[in-house]
């Protein structure tokens, strides 16, 4: 009864989850106000993905040690498939995932956060345990979560990409590259990361798939990338931009940067033209 009237119906209420129970009330947020309970860090790079509705709530269940095991789960309603998704990506980048949803990545450390995609939403749930019996726990109640949440294909900017099992490799899908975690693409500084955005004219109308590849014998992981826009005259301007300013700045990062010729809506480009030579990722794309 403490629950907002605009809660989603996918948080399950107390008695529904074994012994899981209610242990905040549901609290749904604006888009602009998530930093009320998310990091600074953390809506920053939310800011640029679309959201639409941010819930919070918290569960508990008495632990067979004794303790009161608390899960603060967060949800997050977006525009699109590409929304939800692309935030899962600037969470966590964790290799170790769970059969759950769409999507599931999992971090481990004092605790246990799971990170999950499915259909438009993107679900987190957290405890300060990491032991079986929580773990189990968490993993039954993430599932009733999100069996609760309708299914959709993974984003089609994503399935562009080379998927080699041979190589370590990462993905990141993003609006604009604020979005990206600080960990993420170490070479790409917070200046670079500014102007690439704005040479790659993102926004809330474009989308920009990065792989990032093991390179045997590189000297580091070789970075790739899809730009989707929503017509294919702004991708032919974007390349021509970005085009200019390689030209211009040959002693920069710019020399490093190699683009294909714009493929209807789509450019594609590397950030690392030594590694790219010997991988070839980008004809594949």
């Amino acid at each position: 009864g403490q629950d907002d009237p605009l809660a989603p119906a996918c948080l399950p209420q107390t008695g529904m989850v074994g012994r899981w129970r209610k242990h905040d009330a549901i609290r749904v947020f604006k888009p602009d106000s998530v930093q009320s309970i998310i990091s600074a860090s953390d809506a920053a790079r939310w800011r640029s993905f679309g959201l639409t509705r941010v819930s919070r709530c918290a569960y508990a269940f008495g632990h067979s040690g004794g303790q009161l095991v608390i899960a603060p789960v967060i949800v997050v309603d977006t525009k699109s498939v590409d929304d939800a998704y692309g935030l899962l990506t600037s969470q966590s980048a964790s290799g170790e995932l769970f059969k759950i949803g769409g999507e599931t990545r999992v971090e481990r450390g004092s605790g246990l956060t799971l990170h999950c995609w499915q259909g438009r939403s993107y679900i987190q749930l957290a405890t300060d345990h990491a032991d079986n019996e929580t773990t189990e726990e968490a993993i039954r109640l993430l599932m009733q979560i999100v069996g609760r949440i309708g299914r959709e294909d993974p984003p089609g900017l994503l399935a562009a990409m080379p998927h080699d099992p041979r190589v370590k490799q990462q993905f990141w899908l993003v609006r604009h590259l604020s979005s990206l975690p600080p960990g993420a693409l170490p070479t790409i500084g917070s200046a670079d990361r500014t102007q690439f955005s704005e040479l790659l004219a993102l926004g809330p109308q474009s989308l920009l798939c990065i792989g990032s590849y093991e390179v045997p014998g590189g000297v580091g992981p070789n970075i790739v990338w899809v730009a989707r826009y929503s017509t294919a005259r702004s991708a032919r301007e974007t390349h021509a931009r970005y085009s200019r300013y390689i030209a211009q700045n040959p002693k920069t990062s710019a020399a490093s940067t190699n683009l294909l010729p714009p493929h209807g809506q789509f450019v594609v480009g590397t950030w690392t033209a030594e590694e790219e030579a010997l991988q070839y990722s980008m004809p594949r794309i």
